[in-house]
């Protein structure tokens, strides 16, 4: 489940929120949810560290997370890859996500 580790080119900073998460199909039609809530787990330029239960994304499958804004009912939409998976511990994963425009 997991791929060759790159070098990073953006520092990565702490950023712990609790997320929505949406699978996307291969149409981009109709998202799936994900019904447990995503924790991310830190942040960069480039992508996002998040961790999950029970939930078994495929490397490569696109996702599209929606961070919510301080201070208000908004959550911005953003678009990843999912780059590599691990299991942490028991039911219990880590994923890194690629941003994706």
């Amino acid at each position: 489940m997991s791929q060759p580790k790159v070098k990073r080119s953006s520092e990565r900073f702490p950023y712990k929120k609790s997320l929505t998460c949406f699978h996307m199909t291969n149409t981009g039609l109709s998202p799936r949810a994900i019904p447990d809530p995503i924790e991310s787990l830190d942040v960069s330029n480039e992508g996002m560290k998040i961790r999950f239960r029970e939930w078994s994304p495929k490397i490569g499958a696109i996702v599209q997370i929606r961070i919510p804004i301080m201070r208000t009912k908004v959550s911005m939409p953003i678009f990843a890859l999912i780059r590599w998976s691990r299991q942490e511990k028991n039911n219990i994963y880590q994923a890194g996500l690629q941003f994706i425009a």
